[in-house]
């Protein structure tokens, strides 16, 4: 499994682009011995002491004698929508590694970096990140009351284990936010739980939006429009309801496809609009769109919905 990858040598590529992986895997004839894993949040392991360098400056093979591991990663909520995995390629990447191959995992810096996976050994279900690894004990809670949430009903992850941080450095207040009295550390992810014990991901609690007291999904609302050749990138926000204090109105900021021509934005809006209608709930379709030049960036390559907010 992804944590037990502990040969003195071995080291793991690491790349936001999993069809690449799996292209270099077969360049290297390595399918029989490979896992690939593709992780929700970013997977590291040490420099090794010697490698093959690919002809890439971001990626290396594992020498002859160090397990064969690949690793393809992304953030599970906030990577630019078109750079997220959709199901249909996920598969597409199986069928190129082989079956059974592609292990989804969860977790982050602050965790070590892994909490929960699908099982090497046993069933997998794709798009899930899997079950909570050994010794990790994990919970979904409300983000607004902190109870917990009924089985197959969406809140936060928290997780309690050895892999949790003691905290950050010189920040007690910002650690006492992030870990709660019992320990258990609040990832600000959103996620459902079935009755296997599987999770998967749904939003981040910064990116949901709330209409009316409907909770919206802004990850969701992302993959169903990022389905449209309009769209080149999508990211979903929420923006004050004039009309209704407290409230949010659901908006999408797009870049148009790279060649896409449209002269009529306005019919373009309306196409929208109805491609969205045919696969929502009324409260879940955009209210408001903006067409931009180019989504904003953090320093990390996500987009920042944050400034999205205040334009």
């Amino acid at each position: 499994m992804a944590y037990q990858l502990n040969d003195s040598d071995a080291k793991v590529l690491v790349t936001l682009d999993a069809i690449f992986a799996a292209r270099l895997v077969k360049v290297h004839e390595r399918l029989p011995q490979l896992k690939v894993v593709v992780a929700a949040s970013w997977l590291a392991i040490g420099p090794p002491p010697s490698s093959t360098f690919l002809p890439s400056s971001k990626c290396f093979w594992p020498t002859p004698s160090s397990r064969p591991w690949t690793t393809a990663g992304w953030s599970a909520a906030s990577a630019p929508r078109r750079r997220f995995p959709p199901p249909e390629s996920r598969k597409d990447l199986e069928e190129v590694v082989g079956a059974g191959k592609l292990l989804e995992v969860y977790g982050m810096t602050e965790t070590a970096p892994l909490t929960t996976m699908n099982p090497a050994a046993g069933p997998k279900k794709l798009g899930s990140i899997g079950l909570p690894l050994i010794n990790t004990e994990l919970k979904l809670v409300d983000p607004g009351t902190g109870t917990l949430v009924p089985l197959g009903e969406p809140g936060e992850i928290c997780v309690r284990g050895p892999q949790v941080m003691v905290g950050y450095y010189k920040k007690p207040e910002e650690t006492a936010k992030a870990i709660d009295k019992e320990g258990f550390m609040h990832t600000g992810d959103v996620a459902v739980m079935d009755a296997d014990g599987y999770l998967r991901i749904v939003d981040r609690t910064k990116d949901m939006v709330i209409v009316s007291g409907f909770k919206v999904f802004s990850k969701k609302v992302e993959e169903v429009l990022a389905a449209h050749p309009a769209v080149g990138m999508i990211a979903i926000v929420g923006i004050a309801n004039p009309l209704r204090p407290g409230s949010e109105l659901v908006k999408a900021c797009i870049q148009k496809a790279p060649g896409f021509a449209s002269e009529d934005d306005d019919a373009l809006k309306a196409d929208l609009l109805q491609f969205a209608k045919d696969k929502l709930a009324p409260y879940e379709v955009p209210k408001e769109i903006e067409f931009l030049e180019g989504l904003p960036m953090t320093s990390v390559g996500k987009i920042d919905k944050k400034q999205l907010r205040k334009t």
